[in-house]
């Protein structure tokens, strides 16, 4: 990762990102196509963020809510013993 300069919005490592998340995609899906096993980390945030796009569009983008989602998400892991507070805490930084 190289946060700095995709904060800065260098070209060249916002398109090397933004490849590698269509790469990583793509192939989770080709081993999952029927989203029964690993493909369903793909929809981590979604379930809640969905429910915060449906009362805040459109205020809110896709994506802000899905991050939003993956929060709480995270945070109901841990409350159920699947995160530690250090992983929360990644997530929401």
């Amino acid at each position: 990762a190289h946060p700095k300069e995709i904060l800065a919005l260098d070209a060249d490592k916002l398109k090397y990102v933004v490849g590698e998340a269509i790469r990583l995609k793509a192939e989770v899906v080709a081993l999952d196509e029927k989203e029964q096993h690993v493909r369903s980390t793909l929809n981590f945030g979604h379930t809640v963020g969905h429910a915060v796009e449906a009362v805040k569009s459109p205020q809110m983008l896709h994506g802000e809510c899905v991050s939003i989602g993956m929060a709480i998400e995270a945070c109901l892991a841990r409350d159920l013993g699947e995160f530690t507070t250090a992983a929360v805490g990644r997530i929401i930084r």
